[in-house]
């Protein structure tokens, strides 16, 4: 192979790469709008979106180190800050930083299609998930022992729901014995008289219940270094808002 032919190559090789967005994303924007868009936002840009799964305070470190374009996460801006000196990271000045909002996520609780309960009350939640009621005849349903499960992989939806219905009280024993690969919203619909939540969107085409609870929500984040977005990152905020992006999201 000649030099020149080499050098075309090599030159069209590098104008593939220039057209990858590198992203770190946690689960709710990958549920919510990622893994969602992906697909027909490759097809209409020619933009390849490579999504690199990480939880809040690793989405910043990628960031930080400058491995991926931006960082996505469920959670509140004080809620992701937490994480991040919870794990003796660096913590980024505010005037280095742009945050996006992109999405509103509902938190949902959820239980096993044998626990026919329709609503169930803050006070009665904080019983449940922090381990102080353990029968579900105590919150009106059959006499069963309740079977709590919580995913620790989600990491911002735990902290989210632990601040907005706990008020920061710690979780009560979990059951949870699934292996990796298993989503909380499969684990509860396999295992009988159980008890969880979940993004919204985790629990489509899943046999499970959903009682009315207070509302848990949480933004959705994108967060970049610096004020202005590259050229692609803009393509990929401006096709969220447009028909299509609004149309295939869960927002």
């Amino acid at each position: 192979m000649n030099r020149a032919r080499i050098c075309i190559i090599a030159f069209a090789a590098l104008c593939l790469r220039a057209q990858d967005l590198v992203l770190a994303v946690g689960i709710t924007p990958a549920q919510n709008i990622f893994n969602r868009i992906q697909g027909p936002f490759e097809k209409a840009t020619g933009i390849r979106l490579v999504l690199k799964d990480a939880r809040s305070p690793e989405a910043w470190r990628l960031l930080d180190a400058g491995q991926v374009e931006a960082a996505s996460g469920g959670l509140t801006w004080e809620d992701w800050l937490a994480s991040i000196r919870a794990k003796h990271l660096r913590v980024p000045a505010e005037e280095e930083l742009t945050r996006f909002q992109i999405g509103t996520d509902q938190i949902q609780v959820v239980t096993s299609p044998d626990v026919l309960l329709l609503e169930l009350g803050r006070e009665e939640l904080r019983g449940i998930f922090t381990g102080r009621l353990t029968n579900w005849k105590q919150v009106g349903g059959d006499d069963a022992p309740i079977v709590l499960l919580l995913d620790p992989t989600q990491i911002a939806t735990n902290d989210t729901f632990r601040s907005q219905i706990l008020d920061g009280a710690p979780f009560g024993p979990s059951k949870w014995t699934f292996p990796p690969g298993v989503t909380l919203v499969q684990a509860v619909a396999a295992t009988p008289r159980a008890i969880g939540f979940a993004p919204k969107a985790s629990q489509e085409s899943l046999k499970v219940n959903s009682p009315v609870t207070p509302a848990v929500t949480r933004p959705i984040l994108l967060l970049i270094k610096g004020r202005q977005p590259s050229a692609n990152l803009r393509r990929l905020l401006d096709y969220l808002e447009s028909p299509e992006g609004r149309r295939l999201t869960v927002r």
